[in-house]
């Protein structure tokens, strides 16, 4: 348990206001240099803060973890983005979360397990981190991914210091489900390691086409999560913490999605495949911006 004093702001306090209870599967993202975390005085050198740094992301971790109690789970991105180059191998045990230091901080923890993917790893602390992160496809998302078992878990997503979206990554399980054509699975070959054997790959994760120009955009999906009722929130600092069940982030995506299959994006965009005839012609990727 953290040895730092209590946070004169009480973030048990934003937490319940977060709807989280015992028992709960959280999936996290989290900012916490935006959330009331204990004064902790410290030298004025590189060391110190990384010490203070290290007491404040056990402090987070220590709150969380008892607001859930044994029963509960915590689930967190350890994503590794620069093993998408194939130059860059990665290595199960040892390869460090790059999303945020709390979440490394996290994935060390004793107890915690990790999902195997070159690039979206997902951590998780708790009674249902095996049933989670273990035994997944090689898809970063899908059915036999971390985030197509969020659902059926009950989780709900929670946003310290950020918001939903901010950190959805979530939404982007929804596109592969849905089957959006503006992302495709493209196969990744990175050396993959576990307990220093090489796992064969290969590797999938459903990312946007670059040559349309569009980019994710979560900020209507957010909105409409609000205007339909669903998103617990509360500020602090002039920073916003919100949070959201899978079933409802699901149901109302998959709505959206319906709707407008760009839902996600900051433009419409469609993809058409041209000359893949029964000829045997090499397809072509053609894009199209939907005003």
């Amino acid at each position: 348990m953290s040895s730092a004093a209590p946070s004169p702001i009480d973030l048990r306090a934003m937490l319940e206001r977060l709807n989280v209870a015992k028992g709960d599967v959280l999936y996290l993202g989290v900012d916490i240099s935006k959330l009331p975390l204990p004064k902790i005085a410290t030298r004025l050198d590189k060391a110190a803060f990384a010490a203070r740094e290290a007491q404040w992301c056990e402090f987070v971790a220590d709150t969380l973890l008892d607001a859930i109690g044994p029963r509960g789970t915590l689930v967190f991105p350890t994503f590794t983005f620069s093993c998408g180059r194939p130059e860059n191998a990665y290595r199960h045990e040892r390869t460090p979360s790059e999303v945020s230091r709390f979440f490394e901080f996290l994935r060390l923890s004793p107890g915690a397990r990790r999902s195997l993917h070159p690039i979206f790893s997902v951590g998780a602390l708790g009674a249902a981190a095996g049933s989670i992160v273990d035994d997944v496809g090689k898809a970063a998302f899908g059915a036999a991914s971390p985030f197509g078992r969020l659902y059926d878990a009950g989780a709900r997503f929670l946003c310290l210091g950020t918001t939903l979206a901010r950190s959805l990554t979530y939404a982007h399980h929804l596109e592969q489900t849905y089957g959006c054509s503006n992302r495709y699975s493209k196969t990744f070959d990175t050396a993959v390691y576990r307990g220093g054997a090489l796992v064969p790959g290969p590797w999938l994760a459903y990312v946007n086409y670059r040559c349309t120009g569009a980019v994710a955009d979560l900020a209507r999906f957010e909105r409409r999560l609000i205007e339909e009722g669903v998103v617990s929130s509360v500020e602090h600092g002039g920073y916003v913490s919100q949070s959201a069940t899978a079933a409802d982030v699901s149901r109302i995506g998959y709505r959206m999605l319906a709707e407008d299959p760009s839902s996600f994006m900051d433009v419409k965009v469609r993809i058409d495949m041209v000359g893949d005839d029964a000829a045997g012609s090499t397809p072509t990727v053609m894009s199209r911006r939907v005003e």
